[in-house]
């Protein structure tokens, strides 16, 4: 299979093609640079630009939730990785048009393909595993089960070595893509999360990853001491972090929120890293340890390509909707392109770039943090912050619109109530009240995910049956406060899970809904229970939180099944 590189030289692609290493990213551009692919995740769509006019060529409708792409070792196929509909897109890039759709495992997040065989990796957040793809079938061959949430994935130019980042840990799988096995696991810095993307260098000596670095050991929440923009490096030969080359974006350039993504120039000196929170990119000399430039971009950036002859770099801008044109040379914008529509009501959109946004000062002082930055795309960072009511595990907003009150002691009746925390914590000005209710919006529009463990319409596991029986039964009354549909009674209860020396507001609590509780963890409101067996055989002190301590092993183990099920 390592013959389709001699081949692709033979038909005029040269080295230099063949030569760059691959990482997945929100947008690519085809091996000639001449076109310009960026994932619309919004839209559900991929389009297509001319890399020297910036015209948009096509747009084309792909599954749902678009994000990341990968041009396959044959030059052939697009490949799209379709995070909500767990499915991989193909896309001929003669004709741009759709040849195949491929089913595979949960939550697709990052995907890159060998730049030496028929392959493709597929990094499955939600299924904690990499799926490999065989481009010229369409199938999928092989699974490597990695750490949890995969997410950002890269390629050795060789294509012997994949390098996997971890969502909430930073934490870096070192995959042989030969045996399939993992070979390595580099640690993150204290408090790494939210990696999803990973750079290596033209030479192959260091990979580059850009990352928050949360800081929950601090005693108060200050704006500018919870989260830290980083990028971390890493030495490939040893598989090992190099902590004095750890960039601190807000030393070496100025204070930015949520570092995305990077792509590093041809001979490897300078590393643009795309902030996503706080709209702009840093340009960082790696000789001098300090940055360049700093450019403004559009709204929420989540990607960055630049062009095989190094002139022009290209930034996905995901909320605007737009891509940004830079010139590497002047390091200034250039143009500015819109690539897709989008159908949403307008307050939607509006509150959508006030909570991916640090550079409102409404939000948040000197652009440090941003509701996505524990929040991500909804979701949560699984941490827990000491927050001025006592310890907190952070929930996912998904689908909360419909349970208020919110937080878990229920101090905020409705989202526009989070101004106190934009006041408080994240040190903003505070929104004006049309702001408010355009977050509003966009928050209540969030929904739940579809759950893998739960086939929608199909008879539940006979484990999760047996579980079901056990949570309606008088004999726990698990479901007396934990009702569906909603799975919440939304009330507050003393479950005995206060007795911290910081807890300041308990002991009564939220009863959270169980609603896609299979990807929460950890769990309470304290975050001590790493899993729902914690919570019900550890963490359940006289059986103040549904009687649970005369259940069987087995028992036990059903009532978790059907827990995953919600």
């Amino acid at each position: 299979m390592r013959g389709v590189a001699v081949l692709l030289v033979a038909l005029g692609w040269g080295a230099e093609a063949l030569g760059q290493a691959s990482g997945s990213s929100i947008l690519v551009l085809d091996p000639r640079g001449e076109r310009v692919f960026v994932a619309n995740t919004d839209a559900n769509s991929i389009s297509a630009l001319d890399a020297s006019t910036h015209r948009k060529l096509a747009e084309i409708p792909v599954g749902l939730g678009p994000r990341t792409l990968a041009v396959d070792a044959r030059h052939d196929v697009l490949l799209s990785a379709n995070f909500a509909e767990a499915s991989v897109t193909f896309v001929a890039l003669g004709t741009l048009t759709v040849v195949a759709t491929l089913p595979v495992a949960h939550e697709p997040y990052g995907v890159v393909c060998s730049p030496t065989e028929d392959r493709a990796f597929v990094a499955c957040s939600g299924a904690g595993v990499v799926e490999v793809i065989d481009t010229a079938a369409r199938r999928v061959v092989a699974e490597v089960p990695v750490e949890p949430q995969p997410r950002g994935l890269a390629i050795s130019t060789d294509g012997r070595r994949l390098y996997v980042s971890h969502f909430f840990t930073g934490e870096v799988s070192v995959v042989d893509t030969g045996s399939r096995q993992i070979v390595a696991r580099v640690p993150a810095v204290p408090g790494g999360n939210m990696a999803q993307s990973i750079v290596l260098n033209p030479a192959g000596t260091r990979a580059w990853l850009p990352h928050l670095r949360s800081n929950t050991p601090a005693r108060r929440m200050v704006f500018d001491g919870i989260v830290f923009p980083v990028v971390s490096a890493i030495d490939l030969a040893s598989n090992q972090l190099v902590r004095r080359e750890l960039i601190g974006l807000d030393a070496v350039d100025r204070p930015v929120n949520m570092p995305f993504a990077a792509a590093l120039t041809r001979d490897g000196r300078r590393l643009c890293v795309v902030n996503s929170g706080s709209d702009d990119v840093s340009v960082i000399d790696l000789e001098t340890g300090v940055a360049v430039a700093h450019l403004e971009v559009g709204s929420n950036p989540r990607g960055i390509a630049l062009t095989p002859n190094g002139r022009k770099a290209f930034v996905a801008n995901h909320v605007s909707g737009d891509v940004t044109v830079i010139d590497l040379a002047a390091l200034r914008v250039i143009d500015t392109v819109g690539v897709t529509s989008d159908p949403r009501p307008a307050a939607e959109k509006r509150g959508q770039r006030v909570f991916f946004t640090s550079a409102l000062a409404g939000v948040s002082r000197d652009r440090w943090v941003s509701c996505a930055s524990c929040h991500f795309d909804g979701g949560l960072d699984g941490r827990t912050w000491n927050t001025v009511r006592g310890p907190r595990n952070t929930q996912s907003l998904l689908s909360v619109h419909e349970t208020p009150p919110l937080h878990w002691s229920a101090d905020r009746k409705t989202v526009q109530e989070f101004q106190k925390t934009l006041q408080g914590e994240m040190g903003g000005d505070g929104l004006a009240p049309a702001q408010l209710d355009d977050l509003a919006a966009f928050v209540n529009s969030l929904r739940l995910p579809a759950n893998p463990y739960s086939k929608l319409g199909g008879p539940l596991a006979a484990s999760a049956q047996r579980g079901e029986a056990v949570f309606a039964s008088a004999r726990t009354q698990c479901a007396t406060c934990h009702a569906a549909p909603l799975y919440t009674d939304r009330q507050v209860h003393d479950v005995g899970t206060d007795g911290v020396p910081d807890e300041k507001a308990g002991p009564r609590f939220d009863t959270p809904s169980l609603r896609g509780l299979f990807a929460t963890a950890p769990y309470l409101h304290d975050g001590r229970a790493a899993t729902l067996l914690d919570v019900l055989a550890t963490n359940n002190p006289g059986d103040r939180h549904g009687a649970t301590s005369h259940l069987s092993a087995q028992e036990l183990e059903d009532l978790v099944a059907f827990l995953r099920t919600r």
